[in-house]
């Protein structure tokens, strides 16, 4: 069956996910719960991140460093009942923007924002610094920009698209 044009209008984190392990595209390990599950201890080891399903700009996405300094309940989230909770991947943050049939760089993110939130995004102030070219082999460069492709391609995205990557131990894992 033919699968749905993703869009800016209806991102659904989980399905993309699932399509692009299935696609061989490693991911990082995630798993969707409850608000009320969330509170329940040992759902997941930290450092974890959690996640809308729904939004992108990384609106509403915390990083959880420790459990013990971690309340849920204090913790604003309008993003509906449901929460992904995915592992932390250490790294480099690199993305890729995707346009047409074209991947056209790998731009490295370096933020002392803690990661690339959203504040880190669109903040003027906010002391981010997009590093181009970035310092990686060219078996990797021409890894990552066709996996972005790849990914652009399998969700049947049009118009740009930015895939977001961590780089771990020469290894790259599509966040989003």
């Amino acid at each position: 069956p033919a699968l749905p044009l993703a869009s800016a209008l209806a991102m659904d984190k989980p399905m993309a996910k699932r399509l692009m392990k299935d696609a061989g595209i490693t991911v990082a390990d995630h798993q969707i719960v409850t608000r009320e599950e969330m509170t329940k201890s040992g759902v997941m080891d930290a450092p974890f991140v959690i996640k809308p399903l729904n939004e992108g700009s990384s609106v509403g996405v915390s990083i959880i460093h420790e459990i013990d300094h971690f309340d849920p309940d204090a913790a604003e989230w309008s993003y509906g009942e449901q929460v992904m909770l995915e592992e932390y991947i250490a790294g480099r943050e690199l993305t890729v923007a995707v346009m047409g049939d074209l991947a056209l760089d790998v731009t490295e993110i370096d933020t002392q924002q803690g990661f690339y939130d959203y504040n880190a995004k669109y903040d003027h102030r906010a002391k981010t610094e997009h590093l181009i070219p970035v310092k990686i082999s060219q078996k990797n460069m021409k890894i990552v920009l066709s996996t972005a492709f790849k990914a652009h391609k399998l969700l049947r995205c049009r118009g740009v698209t930015r895939s977001d990557f961590k780089f771990f131990n020469n290894k790259f894992y599509l966040l989003e």
